[in-house]
């Protein structure tokens, strides 16, 4: 067994059987979740992933073509790709005239590279 087999299994083993099924990562995936809501509305909002996103890696689960392939055929079609890009246009075109004005456009990424070493 490998080393990330190993580890997988000690992450998501919950009730140490040597086997890992979709609702041992779905009850761990809410836990983690639960503790990356700050406010408790059942919703990450970008502040918090913002603040705590970083926490999302140790689940491990997912990549980000899982995470665009959202009809999971294996395959990513230009719709798929385009969704998240909408939505950060709808997001930022706060007068929603379909155009990003200069004061709308994100100056770009929080606290980049403040903390790491």
């Amino acid at each position: 067994m490998s080393r990330r087999t190993e580890r997988f299994n000690r992450l998501y083993d919950l009730n140490a059987d040597g086997k890992v099924t979709i609702d041992e990562i779905n009850n761990d995936q809410a836990r983690m979740f639960g503790a990356l809501d700050i406010d408790s509305d059942k919703a990450l909002s970008v502040a918090e992933m913002r603040r705590r996103g970083r926490s999302l890696q140790i689940w491990r689960t997912v990549t980000m073509f899982d995470l665009l392939d959202l009809n999971g055929d294996g395959k990513i079609s230009v719709d798929e790709i385009q969704g998240p890009t909408k939505r950060w246009f709808a997001r930022h075109d706060a007068n929603k005239n379909g155009i990003l004005e200069a004061d709308e456009i994100p100056s770009g990424r929080r606290g980049r590279g403040r903390g790491r070493r």
